[in-house]
């Protein structure tokens, strides 16, 4: 029986003694994104669970900060989808990744169904956010997903 999650965006972040990207949720069927008005976008996978993330912080933010004060929250939030995530662990301070949760490689397809989520009534600020899902990254503002 498929589960429910329900939150907003800045409560994804894990804020880490040392910054590194976080949030990461995994076998996810569909996802949507979604402002105080209801504007925004929904992603599903008719073939395959998918993974994704989205935060206030982009993974260059997280990367280059050594400290979680110097990390600035973006106004918009950044949404990351994934065919595949790695495992945990990366023989810096410990195990690598087991075998069984590498990555691998080989040519991956994730075919996303991304349909229009608006139950306001700003046409044209919802077509514009979805112009952005051209780019590898979708720009909204607002911090709500379902």
């Amino acid at each position: 029986m498929p589960r429910i999650w329900a939150g907003t965006v800045t409560d994804q972040h894990v804020p880490y003694v040392r910054p590194q990207e976080n949030g990461n949720r995994e076998d996810v069927s569909w996802v949507e994104l979604k402002d105080a008005n209801g504007i925004g976008l929904g992603i599903s996978a008719p073939d395959r669970p998918f993974s994704f993330s989205a935060l206030h912080f982009a993974a260059s933010d997280l990367s280059s900060a050594r400290h979680n004060w110097e990390l600035k929250p973006r106004r918009e939030v950044i949404l990351s989808v994934n065919a595949r995530q790695s495992g945990l662990g990366n023989s810096s301070c410990g195990p690598g990744v087991l075998e069984q949760y590498a990555v691998r490689s080989d040519s991956l397809a994730l075919k996303l169904i991304i349909p229009r989520t608006v139950h306001g009534h700003d046409e044209q600020r919802h077509a514009n956010q979805c112009n952005a899902i051209q780019t590898s990254r979708v720009y909204l503002e607002g911090d709500y997903f379902v």
